[in-house]
């Protein structure tokens, strides 16, 4: 302990308060780039401190048929989309590896519990189930999830009018349906997904 202080006092000694700052400012940095969990973490908390809520289109003939999206539950069995919708649909397109997709989920799973008596929310990835599983479970996050195979991304391409590409590409992403498959909110980037304007846009489309 002696040593240590010694240590520190020599250190002070030689350096000027603004090298001292400097130094820390660099181990700090260098914490950061070396700890990956911990970037993750730091990048998903500042993140969320500037997520914004969604913005209805106003389109009035913007529809989309997600059922021409082939995807799976984490047992592997493929998922079989309803040919109405009995209540509006959320679907979030995202990846673990994505910070910002990470930060928006708790707010997303706080929607989902507000809304699940009056909405359906799905989370859509390219991640493998495992992982993704694992991830939400440890979360307690309890929107469903379903997997999407890239190898079979090349018919959708082929026969979708792209925007199903357009979001799946673009993560993370979501859209809104009513129950009439009429796009509601088409988002590009996180969202967060609490707060007066998402009530408000609930309160609009159970009219």
């Amino acid at each position: 302990m002696i040593s240590l202080k010694k240590a520190w006092a020599t250190y002070k000694n030689r350096k000027t308060r603004l090298g001292i700052v400097i130094d820390f400012c660099l181990v700090a940095l260098l914490i950061f780039i070396t700890i990956p969990d911990l970037r993750m973490r730091l990048m998903v908390n500042t993140i969320r401190l500037t997520l914004r809520q969604p913005q209805v289109i106003q389109d009035e003939n913007y529809y989309l048929t997600p059922g021409e999206l082939r995807a799976y539950t984490s047992e592997g069995e493929l998922y079989e989309w309803p040919d109405t919708l009995e209540k509006p649909l959320l679907i979030n397109f995202g990846a673990l590896w994505s910070a910002q997709n990470r930060a928006e989920l708790k707010s997303l799973n706080v929607f989902w519990e507000k809304y699940k008596e009056k909405i359906d929310v799905l989370y859509v990835t390219f991640d493998s189930a495992d992982e993704v599983e694992e991830y939400m479970e440890a979360r307690s996050y309890g929107f469903k999830r379903l997997y999407i195979r890239e190898d079979e991304m090349s018919m959708l391409e082929r026969e979708e009018d792209g925007m199903i590409v357009d979001l799946i590409y673009s993560i993370p992403s979501s859209v809104l349906l009513d129950t009439d498959s009429k796009v509601v909110i088409k988002k590009f980037g996180a969202a967060k997904w609490r707060g007066g304007r998402v009530d408000d846009i609930m309160l609009s489309i159970e009219k």
